[in-house]
């Protein structure tokens, strides 16, 4: 057994992506089937905060597999249609290079038959909404929100319990990533158990979790690791990770890793 998890973790860090090319196409397909109309979807923009990176909107990463910023996707029984922002050079000297929408490989690097600039969204949804009953996006989405003065006579609806009844059925592949996730988690705690002892600091313990895993090539924690030492123990998300650990205290980790956008808990 012990040589098995040595395994899983070892080889765990080895691979970047652990859905297959191609499930994200599957998917938008079985999507579109149950659609009377349009959906739209925002991606995720990318933050002029530094203390944080880039990550792309779960449903939308779940739909497309693509992990650039200011996308936008256009699904309908007949048409699926990717916007990409026009490239920054200036921009790119700080974040790299992006793919834009005049890029030649583009619908062969997104999986999407037709890849298009953002500034023709408005002309395609305008379009599209000639033979499109409903209107499907995410409605707390602010830029969802800029397009319902277009479709003032079609009925708006939520893409995400459409979008849910999809993600409850995992696929093979997503069962072995969120595997994946698990055991290197285990590692994670298997190694804070090694370091343990009074007078250390909760972040010292925290600390040597998260760099099991992030040296697995996991990339990022699935939630802010909790470890609570003695009366901060009991503080469910407790997270400032400070205090000094004394002899006889229990210690409370709940600490997990998030690999190749799949989390365990």
């Amino acid at each position: 057994m012990g040589a098995i998890l040595v395994f899983l973790l070892i080889t765990g860090g080895l691979f970047a992506d652990s859905i297959p090319r191609g499930e994200d196409r599957a998917r938008r397909a079985e999507l579109r089937k149950s659609l009377d109309g349009v959906m739209v979807l925002f991606g995720a923009n990318e933050s002029e905060d530094l203390h944080n990176g880039f990550f792309q909107d779960t449903n939308f990463l779940y739909l497309s597999d693509w992990r650039e910023p200011g996308a936008v996707m256009m699904l309908t029984p007949k048409e699926e249609i990717l916007f990409l922002p026009q490239r920054n050079p200036a921009r790119e000297i700080f974040t790299g290079r992006k793919l834009g929408p005049e890029d030649e490989d583009g619908a062969e690097r997104t999986g999407f038959d037709k890849v298009l600039p953002t500034y023709a969204i408005e002309t395609n949804f305008l379009r599209l909404l000639g033979s499109s009953k409903r209107i499907y996006t995410i409605p707390d989405d602010a830029d969802a929100k800029k397009l319902k003065p277009f479709g003032g006579f079609h009925e708006q609806e939520s893409a995400a319990p459409l979008i849910a009844k999809l993600r409850m059925i995992k696929s093979p592949a997503e069962i072995e990533a969120i595997s994946r996730a698990t055991d290197i988690t285990v590692g994670a705690h298997l190694a804070a158990w090694s370091i343990i002892k009074p007078g250390l600091r909760e972040f010292e313990v925290a600390a040597t979790m998260t760099n099991s895993y992030l040296a697995k090539g996991c990339e990022r924690s699935a939630y802010a690791p909790i470890v609570g030492s003695g009366p901060n123990s009991v503080t469910l998300h407790y997270s400032a990770n400070r205090r000094r650990m004394d002899s006889g205290e229990v210690l409370l980790m709940d600490v997990a890793a998030e690999c190749a956008d799949y989390a365990t808990d």
